[in-house]
């Protein structure tokens, strides 16, 4: 009987330390403001190395090399009238005029992505969220990019949670014809 005890303690001890490792890494897991910045910049130049079309179909493939961290970390790309074009989280948008679609709390998001993005600095940003300062200046040695594009807070369906989160936005206007961006979850710290 002892023996049997024993097996039980170390197989839950076992299950214990594989559950903790598994959640220490999912939470060290998480995409970075760098990561994010690096991932939209990947894009453009893509769009420049494949053509619209073909970097739009690359951009929504939800295997492709341009969804991250288990799909945390995905590009959406936009045109100017605010009709998806490209999304990794979420393929069925493509096509939908998202015009109207507001977030939890009452913002026209897609709107004020386009014109973060259109706009193409932080003047926007900044009249509309004020956190988007701070941003910037976490971000330190990439000032010359932040001055040149912009950065939004909003809530967004987390994929990997499915909750309704708060999230930082990064985005970049490709052409006339439109724009693309990513955006990293903040912690629930910030998700009040």
């Amino acid at each position: 009987m002892n023996y049997c005890l024993k097996r039980i303690f170390i197989s839950l001890l076992i299950v214990g330390l594989i559950s903790l490792a598994s959640l220490a890494k999912a939470e060290g897991n998480s995409p970075t403001k760098e990561q994010m910045l690096a991932i939209v910049k990947e894009a453009v130049a893509h769009v420049k190395k494949v053509e619209k079309e073909q970097a739009l179909k690359d951009f929504s493939d939800k295997k492709g090399n341009f969804v991250r961290f288990n799909g945390e970390l995905y590009l959406y790309a936009y045109d100017f009238k605010c009709v998806n074009l490209a999304h990794g989280a979420k393929p069925e948008l493509i096509g939908k005029d998202l015009t109207s679609y507001k977030d939890s709390s009452g913002m026209f998001v897609i709107q004020q992505l386009r014109d973060t993005a259109k706009f193409n600095s932080l003047k926007c940003c900044k009249a509309l969220i004020p956190e988007c300062l701070q941003c910037a200046k976490d971000l330190g040695e990439n000032k010359e990019i932040v001055a040149r594009n912009g950065f939004l807070n909003f809530h967004w369906d987390n994929p990997a949670t499915g909750k309704d989160s708060m999230k930082l936005g990064y985005v970049e206007k490709v052409d006339d014809t439109f724009w693309v961006g990513s955006g990293i979850y903040l912690s629930d710290k910030t998700d009040k």
